[in-house]
């Protein structure tokens, strides 16, 4: 049961697997991994990713204060700078079209 809340959608490979987030993690520490599949370039995905800076894209009515989330993509929001805040953790790494790193 432990391993259904830690692991959700996560193959062998995965779990098993290092990330770019590994190195700014102190012990103790626990991992919880999830993943998604998603039918898209990695260059559209990594864009909307970005749009995390403007709005959580889940629960409007709890996690933006009852705002709707915008539903196309916001101009500049692509602009990434290290030390930038996202909604729940600053951004430490990132690749362009391929990874975002952030801290909580």
């Amino acid at each position: 049961m432990r391993d259904l809340a830690r692991y959700w959608n996560v193959t062998a490979e995965e779990r098993a697997a290092g990330y770019p987030c590994d190195r700014y993690m102190h012990a103790p520490f626990e991992a919880f991994l999830r993943a998604v599949d998603v039918d898209a370039p990695p260059e559209v995905v990594f864009r909307w990713l970005c749009q995390l800076k403007v709005s959580p894209y889940s629960y409007d009515w709890i996690d933006n204060r009852g705002r709707r989330s915008p539903r196309s993509l916001m101009p500049g929001s692509e602009n990434l700078e290290l030390g930038q805040e996202f909604l729940v953790f600053r951004l430490v790494e990132f690749v362009t079209n391929r990874r975002i790193t952030g801290v909580v």
